[in-house]
């Protein structure tokens, strides 16, 4: 997302290589959604790359490759699995496995995961989502689920959408989010020492602010108990996400003053000519 169009000129100097626009995102937040991992294995050097733009303290929370999740199912994908692993091997702890889910993906397969799950490195976080609606609304489905996930030391990751779907879309970026996400249950029980939340608003900036109100709570409670939680604030078109995930934190501190401070980001300054 540091190459996301929108924030060029905004959060980000505009014209910045784009191998400097991890370092100014950074300014911003402490963590970042790993996506394109989905899709292609980065190199190895690309890896060495964003570790050396960012602090010790920031978050990868890297998407495993579609061919494990979606395609093959955990079945059969040693070789591709060791490439990735190998890949962000400079990242260390920093990296936190994130396995998504297809809708498709329901309780017949979960022995499948844990297997896959346990044989992670065990010193990498590592955490899954999932979006079949019935482990969201069936309580065994629930709780086999959640037994998997502990014996893998994995966390599940919520990804809240309620507030998009509480009211019929109004601009072409929520149609387009009402076709492609999942209509969940919130969800906020924590299995691990390191949750993480997703949370999608709408175009509305004060409906977004509102709508994260109940994650302020449970971000709080979750750092009073000693947990260390990544919080991902989206909105249909990403555009103020920065912003917003800035503005999340300080509400949160509110709640806990000694959290720490997100760091400050460099000026934007306007292009010129000369």
């Amino acid at each position: 997302m540091w190459t996301h169009q929108a924030w060029q000129g905004r959060f980000v100097p505009p014209s910045l290589p784009a191998a400097r626009r991890l370092r100014a995102y950074a300014g911003w937040c402490n963590a970042v959604e790993g996506n394109t991992t989905f899709y292609a294995t980065p190199t190895r050097d690309a890896v060495a790359g964003w570790v050396a733009q960012t602090d010790s303290d920031f978050r990868f929370v890297l998407k495993l490759p579609k061919i494990a999740t979606h395609e093959r199912r955990f079945a059969g994908v040693e070789t591709e699995m060791r490439a990735f692993l190998d890949a962000i091997e400079p990242l260390g702890e920093r990296a936190v496995l994130w396995t998504q889910l297809p809708r498709s993906f329901g309780p017949p397969a979960l022995d499948a995961l844990g297997r896959f799950l346990r044989r992670l490195p065990p010193g990498l976080p590592r955490a899954v989502e999932v979006r079949d609606p019935v482990f969201f609304t069936d309580a065994d489905a629930a709780s086999r689920l959640e037994a998997t996930l502990t014996g893998a030391n994995a966390e599940w990751v919520p990804f809240d959408t309620t507030l998009l779907f509480r009211s019929p879309p109004t601009s072409a970026a929520e149609q387009e989010a009402w076709r492609q996400k999942p209509q969940l249950p919130r969800r906020t029980r924590a299995l691990t020492d390191r949750p993480i939340v997703r949370y999608l608003g709408r175009d509305s900036v004060d409906e977004t602010i509102a709508g994260w109100e109940p994650w302020t709570t449970v971000v709080a409670d979750w750092l009073r108990e000693g947990r260390s939680p990544t919080v991902f604030l989206h909105t249909p078109d990403n555009r103020d996400a920065p912003r917003l995930a800035r503005r999340f934190h300080h509400d949160v501190r509110t709640l806990v003053p000694d959290l720490d401070p997100l760091p400050e980001p460099e000026p934007v300054e306007p292009e010129t000519l000369f």
